[in-house]
């Protein structure tokens, strides 16, 4: 579903995102890979090779790659498939996916990290309604469910509250819904894995670093 969404994306956005998950020469390389650098041309510390490339430090494999998230990741939780969610009325956020009120965190695992940069929502969650990634207790991102029904496509970059979970980190995916009534939508992260490819049910890169 992701990758159908980053084919309606503006190509300049499309190249920006993978360099974010890749560093600015997607090589992926966290040593030799091109750093970003600031206004005055120096280099930012931990931006060489993007997201891909911090993670091959952290858990040490050459094989690590990225694909865009599923419902049926660990830290999802939900059903192969199945992008759908109840969001239930009330007082409570919903967990995406599995419709838990309120949501439960769960764990990154081993070897494993998320980069999350968006939102998609297809269904009217009301006036008040929100969507939110809470990471290790903390709000780290919250996006106004309006705003993103009403986008093109229903689809949504939160490019200032980029959120990045690491091995272990507890992450919590949910949605408000301000309506007097149940409301059954897709709504869903626009978020990417990271982590070795045989985890990630992928071939591995045909030139690991």
């Amino acid at each position: 579903m992701l990758g159908l969404l980053l084919q309606n994306i503006d190509s300049t956005i499309y190249f920006g995102i993978r360099q974010l998950l890749l560093g600015p020469d997607e090589s992926g390389d966290p040593t030799a890979g091109m750093p970003v650098k600031n206004f005055e041309g120096r280099e930012i510390p931990g931006t060489r090779g993007g997201f891909v490339g911090r993670t091959k430090l952290i858990n040490g494999d050459k094989t690590t790659t990225f694909r865009e998230l599923r419902p049926l990741d660990n830290i999802v939780g939900g059903t192969a498939g199945n992008y759908a969610t109840v969001v239930a009325t009330g007082t409570n956020y919903t967990q995406i996916c599995i419709g838990t009120a309120p949501p439960v965190a769960r764990q990154i695992p081993p070897g494993q990290s998320v980069l999350i940069i968006g939102w998609y929502l297809n269904g009217d969650l009301g006036t008040g309604g929100c969507l939110r990634v809470v990471l290790n207790n903390i709000l780290r991102n919250e996006a106004c469910a309006d705003m993103v029904y009403a986008a093109f496509n229903h689809t949504l970059l939160t490019l200032t509250q980029m959120v990045f979970a690491v091995p272990n980190d507890q992450l919590e995916i949910s949605a408000f819904n301000s309506t007097g009534a149940d409301v059954t939508c897709v709504v869903f992260p626009i978020a990417f894995l990271i982590g070795p490819a045989a985890q990630l049910g992928l071939e591995a890169p045909p030139t690991p670093i």
